[in-house]
């Protein structure tokens, strides 16, 4: 399969603004991270820009949003797949795993309370996030079981595997920690890209001396080796 398009989405382990423009029947989409005649290139500070520079991709967008979960995740790239010119033929969905318990609640774009690490804009979804930890936001954490919140993610993790099993995209994806202890990772351990050492990103980046300054998230050259792994992965994938 030639990529031609690499769509994108995750949290903050993943997060690196919108990357560019998605593809439409009557454009090719763009791609920030590959040189331009009409801009300098951006500078990669994610595993999936990396991706999109070395590849040379023709449309990448990212639609990762820092402190957001599976059900964003998962939203976000069925939203963009039906919306927008993709195809199984030209595409490649990548994303990484995240923790379980994050609970996402879609706003309009005139609440007070959306994030303000959303990367999109109107004229891709016409629906934003809300902060975590906002008033919104634990009005509904108040109300709802740690188990439900949970739940919730791993029915998005299933509904995001299904919609793009169904529909014969090929994607990758990566976790932010090690999560193949669940059934929906074990019985698709072809698409994952289990970091060495340490499976996970954060674990990796870790063992390796590549945490940024939090200690919890890698470092940029963090990222850029985690993308070495993540394309070998595809290219074993997409042969």
């Amino acid at each position: 399969m030639e990529i031609q398009n690499l769509l994108v989405s995750g949290c903050s382990f993943t997060q690196d603004g919108i990357g560019g423009h998605p593809p439409t029947a009557h454009n090719t989409g763009g791609n920030s991270f590959i040189p331009d005649i009409n801009y300098v290139a951006n500078t990669p500070r994610s595993w999936a820009s990396f991706i999109a520079k070395e590849l040379a991709v023709k449309s990448f967008v990212n639609f990762a949003a820092s402190g957001h979960g599976l059900c964003l995740i998962n939203k976000t790239i069925q939203d963009a797949i039906k919306k927008f010119h993709y195809t199984p033929e030209n595409t490649l969905v990548a994303f990484n795993i995240t923790s379980l318990d994050r609970l996402d609640i879609v706003c309009d774009w005139n609440n007070a309370d959306r994030c303000n690490y959303i990367p999109w804009s109107k004229d891709h979804f016409d629906y934003t996030y809300a902060k975590p930890q906002c008033d919104l936001w634990k009005q509904k954490f108040l109300n709802i079981d740690i188990n439900d919140v949970e739940q919730a993610s791993l029915d998005a993790l299933d509904d995001l595997f299904t919609f793009l099993e169904n529909r014969h995209f090929s994607y990758v994806f990566t976790m932010m920690d090690d999560y193949t202890h669940l059934p929906q990772i074990k019985s698709r351990l072809s698409q994952a890209v289990l970091l060495s050492p340490g499976i996970g990103m954060a674990e990796f980046a870790q063992k390796e001396g590549l945490l940024d300054n939090d200690n919890r998230h890698p470092s940029v050259p963090g990222h850029q080796q985690i993308s070495l792994q993540v394309i070998e992965k595809i290219k074993k994938s997409t042969q």
